[in-house]
């Protein structure tokens, strides 16, 4: 129904949320460094960042996937975003 649209909404909102302050706030630290230097340094320094950002926020998007398809399927087996959390991280641990 028009509540499986929302599925998911806290994680995207969290991983978005959790990629845009570490992106722009490595930004900022590491700007005044990265400023003087070619613009060759300036763009590994910004694909750098943003590959952390998408490392960091990796989690947030695979809770987002899992509560997403679990709408398709017929059996409900997440109750929120934190129990898919809790229950990924018992069954599957973190690496």
């Amino acid at each position: 129904g028009f509540s499986a649209l929302y599925t998911g909404f806290l994680g995207s909102t969290m991983g978005l949320f959790v990629y845009r302050t570490s992106y722009f706030g490595l930004y900022d630290l590491g700007f005044p460094v990265f400023s003087t230097v070619n613009p060759a340094a300036q763009f590994i320094f910004v694909q750098l960042l943003a590959g952390f950002a998408a490392f960091i926020t990796y989690p947030f998007d695979t809770i987002r996937r899992r509560m997403m398809v679990e709408t398709i399927q017929s059996q409900k087996r997440y109750s929120g975003f934190v129990d898919c959390l809790r229950k990924t991280i018992k069954h599957e641990g973190i690496s």
